[in-house]
């Protein structure tokens, strides 16, 4: 194994343990492991540690921090998170623990537009673990996880808003497709993009989403159908 995949593996590890202390020794030992395989790879058959293993070393550093307290790591992950450009799962991740650093360091506005933007991100992605942590970080420290979300009805199109909508109704795809002019195929599709993008797995938690998210108040909204 290179090196990196060591602290690959010790981070993810770690990241597991969420911060347990009754299992601090263990956390002690995985973090001691990457710190050991990154020495004795740098250099490794001749070459620098990259931007990669960096990144992985940093981020088990930091998830090893988060078991001796609240103690934020805000330039910690704010390293971490310029080092996986280009790693939209990494990166809502790694915005996710900056979030909670931030928190931490009584930083709340700043925090919950972080938190948003890994929100917008692992909903696209349908990281529904991930949303999960997200909505529980809103919930303990009261973040707004819809601000900072791309367009004035979150990640979604203007027509896949009146959708949602019409779904939050109680409407068919045949419904759907009749008030809009659609076809009833063309509603499903629609359907199937909210769903995506709001990491739902139905209509029911679509439209529960939407409506913590805000996504539902709208002016003339369509009221039930028969």
């Amino acid at each position: 194994m290179e090196p990196a995949e060591y602290s690959t593996l010790d981070a993810v590890g770690l990241a597991a343990l969420a911060g347990d202390r009754t299992r601090t020794a263990l956390a002690d030992a995985w973090a001691e492991r990457a710190e050991a395989a990154m020495r004795s790879g740098a250099p490794h058959r001749g070459r620098s540690v990259g931007p990669e293993g960096t990144a992985w070393l940093l981020r088990a550093r930091a998830e090893r921090a988060r078991f001796d307290g609240p103690a934020p790591e805000v330039a910690a992950w704010q390293e971490i998170l310029g080092l996986v450009a280009g790693q939209p799962y990494e990166q809502a991740r790694c915005r996710l623990r900056l979030a909670e650093a931030l928190v931490a360091a009584g930083e709340r506005v700043r925090a919950g537009e972080v938190a948003a933007q890994a929100f917008a991100a692992a909903s696209r992605l349908g990281a529904r673990p991930l949303c999960t942590e997200l909505e529980a970080l809103g919930r303990r420290a009261r973040l707004d996880l819809g601000a900072g979300v791309p367009s004035s009805d979150g990640p979604l199109t203007p027509r896949e808003a009146e959708v949602l909508r019409l779904v939050a109704a109680g409407m068919t795809n045949r419904a759907i497709g009749a008030r809009l002019f659609i076809s009833e195929k063309t509603a499903s599709v629609h359907v199937s993009n909210i769903l995506g993008k709001l990491g739902a797995s139905g209509r029911t938690e679509a439209v529960a989403i939407a409506s913590r998210r805000g996504l539902l108040a709208a002016d003339g909204a369509p009221g039930a159908t028969a």
